[in-house]
C-alpha cells in the first residue's frame, strides 16, 4: 500500500507544476496580445486594422475557451486523484473499505458473544451428571419452580401490595419503628431464627400491615387504662439475661473456652480461635431448638460472671462437643408504668377492632390485582383470586384516608 505521506507530496508537486504551467500560459497570451496590438498600430489602412482586430478577437475567444477547458480538466482530475488516492488504489475508496471491514468485525464479535452467552446461560446446558444421566439447567429450574414457585411468587406479590399500600397511605414504618419492634420481640424471646436482613424485612412488613389494618380506628384513654389493668401480664417485660454462648468442638477446646470466658476475653477474639464458635459472631447462630426449656432455665439461673459448661446429656464438662456459657448480666422482669406502654396498649386495642391480617391482604389484593405478562404463572395465584372473588364490592374499594394518628410500635 502506498505511503500516505509520499502520496501527499506527489499531489502537492503536481499542483505546483500545474500552477507554473498556467502562469507561463498567461504570460504567453499577454505577449501575443502585445504583439498583435503592435501589428495593428503599425498596419496601414482601416481595412487591415479591422481584419486584424477581428482576428485578435477570435484569438482571444479561442484562448478563453482553451483556458476554461484546461481549468475544468485540472479540477476534475485533482478531485478524482484525491478520491482514489484515499482509497489506496485498487479502484475502491478507503472509507468504503474501512466501513465494510468495521461492519464485518462487528458482526463477527456479535456472533461470538451470542455463542458464549448461549453456552453459558442456555437452559439446555448440563448442570450436573449423575452416572450416565445428565441433569440440565432447565430440568432443575422446572423442578424448583414446581416445588416452591407458588409460595415464592405469592410472597413477593403480598410484600409488594403491602409496600405500595403503606406508601400511598403514608403509614410505612421507619427504621426506628422496626428497631423498637425488634427490641421488644428480643426482650420477649419471640425473635424467629432468621438472617438479620430477612428478619428486618419481615418485621417491617408486619408493621406496615398492622398500620394499614388499624387506619381510622379511634381509641380512648379510658379504653387504654382498662386494657392495661385487665391484661397487665401481657405487657410485663420478662426477665432478661445477657450471656456469651460458645460451642466447643472437643474436650480440650471446652477447657480453653472456659479459660477464655473466665478471663474476660471478648467474644470476637474467642470466635477467632479454631474449634470455637460464638453464637452471634461471624454469622454463626445456634439452631432452633438447640436450647431446651430446661437448659434455658439452667442458664437463667447462673450468677453474673459465672461460667459453666453444658452438654447434650446434662450439665458439666464431658468429652466431645459442649456448650460453654458465661452469664454477663441480668435484668429482672418488670411491669412498665402505663405512661411508657400507652402507645403499645392503644395499638393492640386498635388491632383487636381492626380486620384480621388475611382479610386486609385479600382487600389489598382485590383492589390491585397483578397483571401477568407470562400467563402460565397465573394459576399460582388462583387461591387468592378465588378468595378475593367472594369479597363484597365495598371491600374492594380503596381504603379511606387515615383519621387518627398511629402510635409508635
Amino acid at each position: 500500500m502506498p505511503n500516505p505521506l509520499s502520496q501527499f507530496l506527489q499531489s502537492f508537486q503536481q499542483q505546483q507544476e500545474q500552477r507554473r504551467r498556467r502562469q507561463q500560459h498567461r504570460k504567453a497570451e499577454r505577449e501575443r496580445s502585445r504583439r498583435q496590438e503592435e501589428v495593428l498600430k503599425d498596419a496601414a489602412g482601416q481595412k487591415a486594422a479591422r481584419q486584424r482586430a477581428q482576428a485578435l478577437q477570435e484569438l482571444r475567444r479561442d484562448a478563453a475557451g482553451r483556458r476554461e477547458a484546461f481549468a475544468d480538466s485540472l479540477h476534475w482530475n485533482t478531485l478524482r486523484s484525491r478520491a482514489y488516492d484515499f482509497g489506496g488504489g485498487a479502484g475502491q475508496p478507503r472509507l468504503r473499505r474501512f466501513l465494510s471491514r468495521f461492519v464485518y468485525g462487528l458482526a463477527a464479535v456479535s456472533v461470538v458473544a451470542n455463542i458464549v452467552l448461549f453456552v453459558r446461560w442456555s437452559p439446555s446446558r448440563a448442570l450436573l451428571t449423575v452416572g450416565k444421566h445428565t441433569v440440565s439447567k432447565r430440568d432443575y429450574e422446572t423442578n424448583l419452580d414446581a416445588a416452591a414457585g407458588k409460595a415464592v411468587l405469592s410472597r413477593m406479590v403480598v410484600a409488594e401490595l403491602i409496600r405500595q399500600a403503606a406508601a400511598q397511605a403514608g403509614v410505612t414504618p421507619t427504621a426506628a419503628d422496626i428497631d423498637a419492634r425488634m427490641a421488644l420481640l428480643r426482650r420477649q424471646g419471640a425473635l424467629p431464627p432468621q438472617p438479620a436482613a430477612d428478619l428486618r424485612e419481615a418485621v417491617g412488613q408486619n408493621l406496615a400491615l398492622e398500620n394499614l389494618r388499624m387506619q381510622g380506628i379511634p381509641v380512648s384513654d379510658a379504653e387504654v387504662a382498662a386494657e392495661y389493668a385487665k391484661h397487665s401480664d401481657r405487657f410485663r417485660l420478662p426477665a432478661q439475661m445477657s450471656a456469651t454462648l460458645v460451642v466447643a468442638a472437643s474436650a480440650d477446646k471446652t477447657a480453653q473456652a472456659m479459660h477464655l470466658l473466665g478471663t474476660g476475653v471478648t467474644p470476637s477474639a474467642i470466635a477467632a480461635v479454631p474449634g470455637l464458635q460464638v453464637d452471634g459472631i461471624n454469622g454463626f447462630a445456634l439452631p432452633a431448638g438447640a436450647l431446651s426449656p430446661g437448659l434455658r432455665q439452667a442458664i437463667l439461673g447462673l450468677h453474673d460472671g459465672e461460667v459453666k459448661t453444658y452438654s447434650a446429656g446434662g450439665s458439666g464438662p464431658k468429652p466431645g462437643a459442649a456448650l460453654v456459657v458465661r452469664a454477663n448480666s441480668h435484668v429482672a422482669g418488670v411491669l412498665p408504668p402505663l405512661i411508657q406502654v400507652h402507645d403499645l396498649v392503644a395499638r393492640e386495642i386498635r388491632l383487636q377492632k381492626a380486620p384480621t391480617a388475611p382479610a386486609e391482604l385479600l382487600t389489598l389484593y382485590a383492589a390491585n390485582k397483578p397483571v401477568f405478562d407470562m400467563t402460565n404463572y397465573q394459576p399460582y395465584l388462583g387461591d387468592l383470586d378465588a378468595a378475593a372473588s367472594h369479597l363484597p364490592p365495598a371491600a374492594t374499594a380503596k381504603p379511606a384516608a387515615k383519621t387518627a394518628s398511629l402510635p409508635s410500635p
